[in-house]
């Protein structure tokens, strides 16, 4: 299964404020995990490698300090960007 990142996804980062820049970094690192989850060729929740790998940065729409890994998470939780958009 090739997975492709959504560009709902990308819409939470631009709406969550992250710049142009973060946005194309987040993809590259986003596109990077899907190939090697891809070449494991384990079941693999492809879903979950793109949108952990997408929103890694998601902390960076209010600092570029080393804090931004927790606001991001502060950020994840508030608006569950990070949880699976296919529960059923």
């Amino acid at each position: 299964m090739d997975y492709k990142i959504q560009n709902s996804d990308i819409a939470l980062l631009r709406n969550a404020g992250v710049s142009g820049d973060d946005i194309k970094h987040c993809t590259r690192v986003a596109e990077k995990a899907l190939e090697i989850a891809q070449g494991i060729g384990a079941d693999i929740d492809m879903e979950l490698v793109s949108r952990g790998a997408l929103f890694h940065d998601l902390g960076k729409a209010k600092t570029h300090e080393i804090e931004h890994g927790k606001i991001g998470a502060e950020l994840g939780g508030k608006n569950w960007v990070c949880e699976k958009k296919s529960q059923t």
